[in-house]
């Protein structure tokens, strides 16, 4: 618990000094505001909570064995690692969005919505190609040789970790977007989904149906939410360009099957797995120089004063 205080307290100074954050004569707090922004943020992010342990939940209830619950849980541990590095974007989309609605710029709030579904596809579809085919071996190094059959539902659940990222964001898109009550119903409306899901699977395909449940749950909220924002505010998918992202994931899962590695030398293929993947969108014509520069300002201190009027 004083670990998590002092993280907190840490992070938030280094955000503060980060930001660079100036105060003006002309700076206020709208806390009505704000408050009814926090609320459905508060639930839905609450919700979400729930969504990701109730595999979790439900393989202690059905399956009433430790060494499962276990390897469950360690290949849970590693699959939510791609939402994770995700709540940052997250974070990032909120102000950015609401920004573009203030100023009535359709066209830049249907930017900021594809290119955080194109951002994500980018990294997390190649993330979760290599874990799904190196799940046993992944397993193994980040724990120990005995959790290697945490691999077996590592491999299915790794996928449901991408839809709950994508998930993740739409629903934040849509509370950014003034569409809170879309955000809590659909996650409201996942919890069944989970639970039935979980029960008819987990009874019939043991710890791979608890990662089936998850997927199929983070699925069908992930289509439902990008239906539903898609065609509120016009965006046209780029569909193109999932296409070439999808299938150099898809040729990099083979790759990674056919040059499988154990203890360090598996990190070793995974950089050189990655490298691969880069070298397959430039010949695509995926990756471009806007998408270089944009990685660059990520890592730059430069221009990130803000001004609050």
């Amino acid at each position: 618990m004083l670990g998590y205080v002092i993280a907190s307290i840490v992070s938030l100074i280094i955000a503060r000094v980060y930001s660079q954050i100036e105060k003006t004569k002309d700076s206020f707090l709208n806390w009505r505001s704000l408050l009814l922004l926090s609320i459905p943020l508060m639930t839905s992010s609450m919700l979400y909570t729930l969504l990701r342990s109730i595999d979790l939940l439900m393989v202690k209830a059905l399956i009433k064995d430790n060494l499962s619950v276990g390897l469950y849980s360690a290949a849970g541990n590693v699959a939510r690692i791609g939402p994770i590095l995700f709540l940052s974007l997250s974070s990032a989309i909120l102000p950015s969005i609401s920004f573009a609605l203030k100023n009535k710029d359709l066209s830049l709030l249907q930017k900021y919505i594809k290119e955080s579904l194109r951002y994500t596809a980018l990294i997390l579809f190649p993330f979760a190609a290599m874990v799904s085919a190196t799940s046993s071996e992944l397993s193994s190094l980040l724990y120990s040789n005995e959790f290697y059959l945490a691999g077996i539902p590592l491999k299915v659940l790794i996928i449901g970790s991408v839809f709950t990222a994508f998930f993740s964001i739409l629903t934040t898109v849509a509370i950014a977007t003034g569409n809170h009550k879309f955000a809590v119903y659909i996650s409201l409306c996942l919890v069944p989904i989970s639970v039935i899901s979980g029960f008819l699977l987990i009874n019939n395909f043991g710890l791979v149906g608890a990662a089936l449940s998850t997927t199929i749950t983070m699925f069908i909220g992930t289509m439902i939410s990008l239906y539903y924002l898609t065609n509120k505010f016009k965006v046209k998918l780029q569909l193109l360009s999932l296409s070439k992202i999808t299938l150099s994931s898809i040729l990099l899962y083979f790759l990674s099957i056919h040059t499988s590695a154990t203890g360090l030398l598996l990190i070793i293929n995974y950089v050189v797995l990655g490298i691969i993947y880069l070298l397959l969108l430039l010949v695509l014509g995926e990756i471009q120089e806007k998408d270089v520069g944009r990685f660059k300002r990520i890592f730059s201190l430069k221009n990130r004063t803000i001004k609050t009027n």
